[in-house]
C-alpha cells in the first residue's frame, strides 16, 4: 500500500547543508588545544613582561602619573585598568599573570572565528573560513602566545562588519568605538567605513554610536590630563625593532638603507614621512573604493588599507599582523594564501630562534647572543617585498577602477 505522506526530495540535502561538517569540530578542537598549549605552557614574549610591569605601575602610581613617567605606555585607559585587575587576580587565584592575561584573548579569538562563520555563511564559506582562521598560525601565535592585545583589534573589526551587513549602523559604530578602548589601530578602518556608508543619515548613525562609546571610554582620563592621553595613546607611532645584528625586522629600510645613507637622510625623518604617506594613501584608497556594494567589498577595502600600512612603513612590531588576519578572507585567495604562508613562516621562524625551541617553550630573547640564519632573513625580505608590491597593486587598482568610471 502506497503511503500518502509527502516526501520532499530536497529535505535531506537541506539538512546536510545546514548541519555542521564533522571536520569543523576537528579544526575547532585543534585550535583550542594549540591556544591552551600556548597560554598554559609557554611564557610568551617581552610584551607579557611589559604588560605585567604596566599593570603594577598603574596600580601603584595611577594611570595619569604613569603616562607621564613612561612615554611608551601607549595603551588606552580601559585596557590599562583591565591589566591592573588581572594583576590582582593573579594574587587571588595563584595563576601567573601571563596565563590570565592571554587566556581572554585566546577565547576572544574563538569568537572572531565564529563571527567569520556567520559573516561568510551566506556565501557557503563560513565553516571553511572560520576553520582556516582558527588554525591560522599567526592568529594562534598572537592570541595565545605573544601576550598583547592586538588580536582584539581583529575581533572588533569583524564584529563591526557583521553588524554593518545587518544594517545595524549605530551598534556597528559603538563596536568600532569600543575597539579603541583596547587598542588604537582599528581606526585605520575608519575612512573606509565612512566613505562606504551612503547618505548623511547612515553616516550620522554610525558616527553617533562611535562617539558615544569612544567618549565613555576616554572622557574620565581626558578630563584629568587630555594632553598626556593624546600624546601617549594617539601619538605613539611605533619603534624600530632590530635583530641581534642590528638588522631591521621589518620595513622599507631593509631595501633602501644604503640609499638613505648615501643621501645622508636620517632614518627617523624618512620613517615619519612614509608614515604620513601611507596614511594618506590608505585614505585615498578608501575614498576611491567608496562605491563597494556590500560589506564584503568593504572588507576588501579595509584589508587593502592594512596591507598598505604594513607594506609602506619603517616601523612595525610582529604582533601588528594580528590586526588583519581575518581580513585576509576578503582578499583574492592567491594574495591571502601567499601572505599567510610567508608571514606565518617568518614570524614562527623568528619566535623559534628567539626562544631557542621549536615548540616555543624557551624564554623569549629577541636580542640574545645568536645570529639570524640566511633562511630567516630571506623570509623577512620575501615577506616585506610581497607586502610592498601588493600595497602598490591595491593603490593602482583603486585608481584604475575610479578612472574607468
Amino acid at each position: 500500500m502506497q503511503s500518502n505522506q509527502h516526501i520532499n526530495p530536497l529535505s535531506n540535502t537541506s539538512a546536510q547543508n545546514m548541519s555542521t561538517p564533522s571536520w569543523f569540530w576537528a579544526a575547532l578542537l585543534s585550535g583550542i588545544v594549540i591556544r591552551l598549549y600556548f597560554v598554559f605552557l609557554t611564557t610568551g614574549t617581552y610584551d607579557i613582561l611589559i604588560w605585567a610591569a604596566h599593570s603594577s605601575n598603574v596600580d601603584n602610581v595611577g594611570l595619569i602619573n604613569y603616562y607621564h613617567k613612561y612615554i611608551d605606555m601607549n595603551h588606552p585607559p580601559f585596557m590599562a585598568y583591565v591589566g591592573v585587575l588581572i594583576k590582582k587576580l593573579t594574587a587571588k587565584t595563584g595563576f601567573d599573570f601571563q596565563i590570565l592575561f592571554r587566556l581572554p584573548f585566546a577565547l576572544l579569538d574563538m569568537i572572531t572565528g565564529y563571527l567569520l562563520l556567520l559573516l561568510f555563511k551566506e556565501k557557503g564559506k563560513g565553516y571553511i573560513f572560520a576553520s582556516l582562521y582558527w588554525l591560522h598560525p599567526v592568529a594562534a601565535l598572537f592570541s595565545g602566545y605573544h601576550g598583547n592585545t592586538d588580536s582584539g583589534v581583529a575581533f572588533f573589526l569583524i564584529s563591526m562588519l557583521l553588524l554593518l551587513s545587518k544594517d545595524k549602523l549605530a551598534l556597528a559604530g559603538a563596536i568600532f568605538g569600543l575597539s579603541l578602548w583596547i587598542k588604537i589601530p582599528g581606526i585605520i578602518a575608519g575612512p573606509a567605513v565612512f566613505f562606504y556608508l551612503k547618505g548623511v543619515n547612515r553616516k550620522a548613525w554610525f558616527c553617533l554610536g562611535f562617539a558615544l562609546v569612544f567618549t565613555a571610554g576616554y572622557l574620565p582620563a581626558m578630563l584629568i590630563d587630555p594632553v598626556i592621553v593624546i600624546k601617549n595613546v594617539f601619538g605613539y607611532d611605533g619603534r624600530f625593532f632590530t635583530t641581534p645584528e642590528n638588522l631591521p625586522i621589518w620595513g622599507l629600510q631593509i631595501f633602501v638603507a644604503p640609499l638613505l645613507n648615501a643621501l645622508n637622510l636620517g632614518l627617523e625623518i624618512v620613517a615619519d614621512f612614509t608614515k604620513w604617506v601611507s596614511l594618506a594613501l590608505l585614505v585615498l584608497v578608501s575614498y576611491l573604493k567608496k562605491d563597494e556594494k556590500d560589506v564584503f567589498g568593504l572588507g576588501l577595502t579595509i584589508a587593502s588599507c592594512y596591507i598598505i600600512l604594513f607594506g609602506i612603513t619603517f616601523k612595525l612590531a610582529f604582533q601588528y599582523f594580528a590586526w588583519a588576519v581575518p581580513l585576509m578572507f576578503f582578499l583574492d585567495k592567491r594574495i591571502s594564501i601567499t601572505a599567510s604562508i610567508l608571514i606565518s613562516s617568518y614570524i614562527y621562524g623568528v619566535y623559534w630562534v628567539s626562544c631557542g625551541d621549536p615548540f616555543l617553550l624557551g624564554a623569549w630573547d629577541l636580542t640574545g647572543d645568536f645570529t639570524w640564519n640566511t633562511g630567516l632573513l630571506m623570509l623577512r625580505n620575501a615577506s616585506m617585498a610581497f607586502y610592498f608590491f601588493t600595497a602598490i597593486y591595491f593603490i593602482f587598482d583603486a585608481i584604475s577602477v575610479r578612472v574607468k568610471k
